[in-house]
C-alpha cells in the first residue's frame, strides 16, 4: 500500500492521538461508575449512548453504507463479538483492579496484535525472531509479574478473576484490531463499521444485564452518574474505535500500538487526582516501567527488523 498523503496523515495522527486519550481516561470513568452500575449495565450504557451518537452521525454523512451494513452484518459478526466479549471483560476487569494497573495489563495487546500479525501478513513474520521482539517479551512478562505483585511480604503475583479478564481483553482485542484492520484497508468505512457493531453489542447485552445484574440500574442511577455513563460511551467507545481504524489503516498496527503505550501513564496521572485510594507499591511502579519498556520494544522490533 502506497504512503499516505500528508493531509491522511496529518487526519490519523489526529484519530490517533483520541483515541490514546480516550482510552486512557476510559478505565477512571469505569471506576468512578463502578458504585453505581454492575459491569454488564455500564457496558450496555456505554455502548447505547455511543450508539445513539454513531447512528445519528451516520444516516447524516453515511447512511448508505451505514444501512447496507446493518440490513446485512455478516461482513462484521465476527468483530463485533470480539469486540463484546474485550469490552465486557474490561470493564469487569476494572472493577477489581487498580485503574492503572488494569492498563497496564492490557498493554499486553501490543505483543499478541503483532504475533497475529505475523499470521496474517506473510511480510511480517521476520519480526518475532529479532531481538528486540524476543527481548522485549521477555522484558514485559517480568513487568507483568512485578505489576501484579500486591503484597510487598511475598512478592507472589496476583492472578485473579479480574486479572484473567485483562488478559482475555489483551487477546480478544488484539485480534479485533488486527481483523478490523484488514476490514478497512479493503475499503469499509470505520465509522458506519464500527457504528454497526455498537448497535449489535448494546443489543446483545441486554439479555445479559437482565439475567444476572438489576437492570433497573440503567434508569435508577443518579443524575451526575447517568451522565458520567454517556460521556464515557461518546468519549471511549464513539469517538476512539472509529479514530484508531482509521489511524491504523494510515500509519499502520506497529506504530499506532506503539503509541497507546502512553495510555497508563495518563491514566495513572488522572487516577491521582479522581481516585486518590488508589495507591500503587514501589514495585508495581517498577513493573510498570518493565512493562511498557518491553511492549516498546516489541513494537520498535516490527519498525526496525529487515525485510526478508
Amino acid at each position: 500500500m502506497p504512503p499516505a498523503p500528508p493531509s491522511e496523515r496529518s487526519k490519523a495522527a489526529f484519530g490517533l492521538l483520541i483515541a490514546t486519550v480516550a482510552w486512557g481516561i476510559s478505565p477512571i470513568f469505569i471506576r468512578l461508575l463502578a458504585d453505581a452500575y454492575e459491569p454488564w449495565t455500564q457496558t450496555l450504557l456505554r455502548y447505547f449512548w455511543a450508539s445513539l451518537a454513531l447512528t445519528a452521525w451516520c444516516m447524516v454523512y453515511h447512511r448508505a453504507p451505514f444501512l447496507k451494513l446493518l440490513r446485512d452484518p455478516r461482513p462484521i459478526l465476527g468483530l463485533a463479538l470480539l469486540n463484546g466479549i474485550g469490552q465486557y471483560c474490561w470493564t469487569a476487569g476494572c472493577y477489581g483492579v487498580e485503574s492503572t494497573v488494569a492498563n497496564l495489563i492490557t498493554k499486553l495487546m501490543v505483543i499478541v496484535v503483532i504475533v497475529l500479525s505475523f499470521i496474517v501478513y506473510r511480510d511480517e513474520r521476520r519480526v518475532i525472531t529479532h531481538p528486540l521482539y524476543l527481548g522485549g517479551t521477555l522484558i514485559s512478562m517480568v513487568g507483568l509479574v512485578l505489576t501484579l505483585t500486591s503484597d510487598p511480604a511475598t512478592l507472589m503475583p496476583q492472578f485473579d478473576r479480574y486479572t484473567a479478564m485483562l488478559v482475555v481483553t489483551s487477546v480478544s482485542w488484539a485480534a479485533y484490531f488486527v481483523w478490523g484492520k484488514h476490514v478497512v484497508g479493503k475499503g469499509m468505512n470505520p465509522i458506519p463499521m464500527f457504528a454497526v457493531i455498537c448497535v449489535i453489542s448494546t443489543i446483545a447485552f441486554v439479555p445479559f444485564s437482565i439475567a444476572f445484574e438489576d437492570f433497573s440500574q440503567s434508569w435508577t442511577a443518579p443524575p451526575m452518574d447517568a451522565t458520567l455513563a454517556a460521556l464515557s460511551g461518546l468519549l471511549g467507545v464513539a469517538a476512539s474505535h472509529p479514530a484508531y481504524h482509521y489511524a491504523q489503516k494510515r500509519l499502520g498496527s506497529a506504530f499506532c500500538s506503539s503509541v497507546t503505550i502512553a495510555n497508563p501513564l495518563l491514566t495513572f496521572v488522572l487516577a491521582l487526582i479522581f481516585l486518590p485510594g488508589e495507591v500503587l507499591l514501589a514495585s508495581q511502579v517498577a513493573g510498570g516501567v518493565l512493562l511498557l519498556s518491553g511492549v516498546y520494544a516489541v513494537a520498535r522490533a516490527e519498525r526496525v527488523a529487515p525485510a526478508a
